[in-house]
């Protein structure tokens, strides 16, 4: 048998919190999952809180972290201001399923491949490559963490991820791994489910015809495009909304008009990976969440309230067309949305939820908000980008 089911509470107590939404998913599953993804504000991340949901799901590999502002379930938006937490369970009797976690302590890949390691061994599969890995961590060291993960499963096992989220960007996102919640962590969990699965990695945004190429950078700070300071550029890009000799954070403007990269692989159309600019610096550079390498060509992209809107319930019927599944032969999903796009829309996340709700036929789904999104592209990459939607949609037992 194959279920899954969603629980949520906005009890302001993390242990009750924790207790409330384990006996929901209980009562709906008719048993103890065997594996539990949970994520909630950071409000309730608190010690009580993973300790009180371990003991309540007593032999469930736990994996989650904290999500921007709220949690998204087939029963609406969870949100206040004593915080939110939202709980996916998965009964799988032929499947087996592992949590691990590392500190980064300066080696993110290594960190990376040991919470792996970990997984597989608890799933009591270690050598194997899963069916699908998840992964969630601090914002700043991704793609070194997806590099680490090829070591251990290869290139092409799918990858759903998210950087864990706080309420305003101030450092007070965490982990959950089992009974713990941590800091400044990596933790994996392996998935070897016994259902088909459809995985789908998009963002909502269009490319416009204004390109250039990174002629000066390191790291996540952009010097030049094209010869000229990169602020410069994407202010000119941006239309106006950003102005280049104002020096300070940029993340709502900037939200309307990131930068794209196309990915040059061979597929029926374009794929593109998205960085967020964040701030512009006083020497007129630009700093932006994810790893940019001189030689990059920049696109500047466009998006608008109702293509955000509209996009998790878009990337979730791709992920199922991509598996050949319909509505009525999906068990459920889960989801990865990005925070800022959800800070952009919040005022319209509940029609987020419902069509996603319609796309998936009224089966339980959960989304979290994170700063920062990995999922696998049709090309089967694994990426790490801004800005964009993961989906992976689990097929009933009958499908």
């Amino acid at each position: 048998m194959f279920a899954i089911a969603t629980a949520h509470s906005l009890e302001s107590e993390p242990e009750i919190a924790a207790r409330q939404a384990a006996d929901g998913l209980r009562a709906r599953l008719g048993r103890a999952p065997d594996f539990v993804v949970a994520f909630a504000t950071e409000h309730l991340a608190r010690p009580g809180f993973a300790a009180a949901l371990s003991e309540a799901l007593p032999g469930a590999a736990v994996f989650g972290g904290t999500s921007c502002r709220g949690v998204l379930t087939e029963q609406g938006f969870h949100t206040g201001p004593d915080g939110a937490a939202a709980l996916l369970g998965i009964c799988d009797e032929e499947g087996d399923y592992g949590v691990g976690a590392a500190s980064l302590d300066g080696d993110p890949a290594a960190a990376a491949a040991a919470a792996l390691s970990a997984a597989l061994e608890q799933a009591g599969r270690p050598f194997e490559s899963p069916s699908l890995i998840m992964v969630i961590q601090p914002p700043g060291e991704e793609e070194a963490i997806l590099e680490g993960l090829t070591r251990i499963a290869g290139p092409h096992c799918p990858v759903l991820g998210g950087s864990s989220a706080d309420e305003a960007l101030a450092g007070n996102w965490r982990q959950f791994a089992g009974g713990a919640v941590l800091q400044d962590h990596v933790v994996v969990a392996a998935l070897f489910h016994s259902v088909e699965t459809g995985r789908a990695f998009q963002s909502g945004y269009v490319p416009t015809e204004m390109t250039g190429c990174v002629t000066e950078c390191e790291g996540r700070t952009i010097g030049r495009i094209d010869g000229r300071p990169a602020a410069e550029v994407f202010a000119e890009w941006s239309g106006g909304a950003v102005r280049a000799d104002a020096p300070g954070v940029i993340l709502p403007e900037a939200t309307w008009t990131p930068l794209g990269r196309r990915v040059e692989e061979r597929s029926a159309y374009d794929e593109f990976i998205l960085s967020h600019p964040s701030e512009i610096t006083a020497d007129g550079a630009l700093r932006v969440f994810s790893d940019i390498a001189v030689g990059d060509r920049l696109v500047a992209m466009a998006g608008d309230r109702d293509s955000l809107v509209g996009r998790g319930a878009r990337v979730a019927s791709d992920a199922m067309e991509i598996a050949g599944l319909a509505p009525d032969s999906a068990a459920g999903a889960l989801m990865i949305f990005c925070g800022g796009c959800m800070m952009a829309v919040q005022d319209r996340v509940p029609e987020v939820g419902g069509q996603l709700s319609g796309a998936l036929g009224g089966k339980p789904f959960l989304c979290a908000f994170t700063f920062g999104e990995q999922g696998a592209l049709v090309s089967r990459q694994n990426r790490h980008g801004n800005l964009m939607v993961a989906a992976a949609v689990f097929g009933a037992d009958n499908a």
